[in-house]
């Protein structure tokens, strides 16, 4: 479900292979140097539209950073990417976040990123696969993301059937090697960017996939912050997904791209 109507961000910042011209929407701080890190927004969508509310980018500008909302090219039925070329099955949508790391860089010495649910899947994808100084993030924080896709606990979660249907749609495919190839638990390192991890105890997300991320990051000596709200459940058994927790979280939130 949409956190409310989202303006998909229409001001080009790239084109992808296919011809597709690539969206952003920027919000500036009050005063903006050659130093002003950059902070890429990632929005929620399960993979396959857009959701962010206007105020996540108005909270970081309003705390010194330049603030970037991006679209990229979407799987089935991408209803708000109609422009788009291609149908966008991993790689296709980290493709697209390279580009707008890449072309962030050309203003910004530091470029990070907040992204909610496969928003935070994505950030998290860059936070590990890139090169230091072009597409990988210097810091990734990530709402209710997904990491680990071909875990089958959660992919087998019966309160949570949506979930594996999602992931399938967005690698066009129930291939174990496919979802573990667009998993950003795939990729960690040691020297890539620092990470920070935010969900609920009972999410929408399977709770698998914060643990298992947090314990291979932990393992292999990479950073890492971890949290987990405790909250009452709604009607339907379930917390605060994604940017739904931005308000009780983006103080956290702001803390880390700060100190990141």
């Amino acid at each position: 479900m949409r956190v409310e109507p989202t303006q998909i961000p229409t001001t080009p910042y790239g084109e992808a292979a296919d011809g597709t011209v690539l969206g952003w929407q920027i919000t500036e701080p009050a005063n903006v140097t050659s130093d002003t890190i950059s902070v890429i927004l990632i929005p929620a969508g399960e993979f396959r539209y857009f959701s962010i509310p206007g105020q996540v980018a108005r909270d970081i500008a309003a705390a010194g950073f330049r603030a970037i909302v991006i679209n990229h090219r979407l799987a089935p039925p991408a209803k708000d990417m109609p422009n788009q070329r291609t149908v966008g099955h991993a790689p296709l949508q980290t493709d697209d976040v390279a580009t707008a790391i890449r072309e962030a860089r050309k203003t910004s010495p530091i470029v990070k990123c907040v992204g909610g649910s496969a928003g935070a899947s994505h950030a998290a994808f860059k936070a590990h696969n890139g090169v230091r100084g072009e597409d990988l993030l210097d810091a990734a924080a990530c709402l209710s993301g997904i990491y680990a896709m071909a875990d089958e606990e959660s992919l087998n979660d019966p309160r949570r059937q949506f979930y594996a249907n999602d992931l399938y749609n967005y690698v066009d495919s129930q291939d174990r090697a496919l979802l573990q190839n667009a998993s950003p638990i795939e990729y960690v390192r040691p020297d890539g960017g620092k990470v920070m991890i935010i969900s609920s105890q009972e999410d929408t997300i399977p709770p698998p996939q914060h643990q298992i991320y947090v314990q291979e990051l932990k393992r292999i000596g990479a950073s890492v912050k971890s949290k987990v709200l405790q909250l009452e459940p709604a009607a339907d058994g379930f917390t605060l997904h994604a940017w739904k927790l931005w308000d009780l979280v983006k103080n956290d939130v702001i803390n880390f791209l700060k100190q990141s």
